[in-house]
């Protein structure tokens, strides 16, 4: 299973994002660095599914950026 589909799988459909329009959304802040869009928008909706999706990333070697107030 790919990452994608463990992603949406942790949150729900709903909760998951990789609609070019959303990441452009998210690859951007308020600093003055260049923003990169992200692969993935995930919306988690409680402790547990934050931490599986660390864990996740952990096993996976891939990178987590936390958004709050988006």
């Amino acid at each position: 299973m790919v990452i994608k589909e463990k992603l949406s799988e942790i949150v729900g459909s709903g909760s998951f994002s990789d609609d070019p329009k959303v990441l452009k959304a998210y690859a951007k802040d308020e600093s003055l660095v260049t923003g990169t869009a992200p692969s993935y928008v995930v919306k988690p909706k409680s402790a547990e599914e934050i931490g599986k999706i660390i864990e996740l990333a952990n096993d996976q070697k891939v990178p987590v950026v936390p958004v709050s107030s988006q």
